[in-house]
């Protein structure tokens, strides 16, 4: 029944409307076999006048798709909450959300903390993971359950290949290229120690750049987990072994966060001492006492092409395995503003 009392027009209702079986009606809905131009147009009035719905229900019976998608974020929560709310995570989600409706589809968020125990309860088609970890357990858990599925950025797990949105050096060439022409000249990257696929990209770019110049690899560590604190002390601990040190990339916005916590609690300026500098451009990037250089990631490109190849992959269509990001752009912030000679 329908608000007013009126019974739901069915299928079978807008076939007898349009002269035509029920067939033809799934059939010119659907898309999936080719129907007449006169037909069709039948069966679109006759779908407009009686005011019909197809059914959920029964797509998903004949389909086997529940026509769902699950965005998957691998960071922690001391990474993606907090002050961020989620910011990197839900942007992606709002743009990935946007495409797959395009297509019918709908996402299910799935926050790190609770990957694999949801995976096993939600009813969805496929998964798209961000980031995702060398042997990372989300991934495993869907290719166990036999889900197709897409990760932005490379799956570096031995031995396993399937379709990435590509992101290349992932900013760090773009990062690096402005930090020395702002006259920076001992860069150290601060690196997460969970093995996911930002940190892999970025870290393998900075230790092959540094390496093509003949300089020291500066790699500090930090446990993600531990969010602005542990970029705080990996800092701390960097800047008084190596004081000559006058520029920090993080491509983590968290423990950029808390690298320039740690270069002025040294009593360092920013950008005179140290430039600090990192991917993302959400709250803790333009928060604090000094806001950060980031970068424009594109994360609605991003999300496009990881929902348009998982949708792909589940309607049975080849897909590449690599498909390439946008280059991300460059957002100059007082981090790293330091006066150029001659200006």
């Amino acid at each position: 029944m329908i608000a007013d009392g009126r019974r739901r027009p069915t299928i079978y209702d807008v076939a007898r409307a349009a002269g035509v079986s029920k067939t033809t009606v799934s059939h010119a809905l659907s898309g999936h076999r080719p129907v007449d131009a006169a037909t069709r147009a039948r069966v679109a009035q006759a779908v407009s006048e009686l005011g019909y719905a197809p059914s959920l229900r029964a797509q998903r019976l004949s389909t086997g798709r529940g026509q769902n998608l699950a965005l998957i974020d691998t960071m922690p929560a001391s990474v993606t909450g907090g002050v961020s709310l989620y910011g990197y995570f839900i942007e992606t989600a709002m743009a990935s959300a946007r495409s797959a409706l395009l297509r019918d589809y709908a996402v299910v968020l799935v926050p790190a903390a609770h990957g694999i125990s949801a995976l096993s309860r939600l009813d969805v088609d496929g998964g798209i993971v961000i980031d995702p970890l060398r042997d990372d357990p989300v991934l495993a858990q869907l290719r166990r359950r036999g889900l197709p599925v897409v990760t932005i950025g490379r799956d570096y797990t031995d031995g396993v290949r399937g379709p990435f949105v590509d992101r290349g050096a992932a900013g760090a060439d773009i990062i690096l290229e402005h930090l020395v022409h702002q006259g920076a000249r001992r860069i150290a990257y601060l690196s997460g120690r969970q093995p996911r696929s930002l940190t892999l990209a970025t870290r393998d770019y900075y230790q092959q750049w540094v390496a093509a110049r003949n300089q020291p690899a500066l790699v500090p560590m930090a446990e993600e987990s531990d969010g602005e604190e542990g970029g705080r002390s990996a800092v701390a601990e960097l800047l008084a072994a190596v004081p000559e040190v006058d520029a920090i990339y993080a491509p983590v916005d968290a423990l950029a966060a808390g690298a320039r916590d740690a270069v002025l609690a040294a009593g360092l300026t920013i950008p005179g001492d140290v430039m600090v500098a990192t991917n993302y451009n959400g709250e803790q990037s333009r928060m604090g006492p000094v806001e950060l250089t980031c970068l424009d990631l594109d994360l609605g490109g991003l999300a496009g092409r990881a929902v348009d190849l998982l949708i792909d992959l589940i309607e049975g269509r080849d897909v590449p395995e690599r498909t390439t990001a946008a280059a991300p752009r460059l957002i100059p912030r007082v981090s790293t503003e330091r006066p150029q000679p001659g200006r």
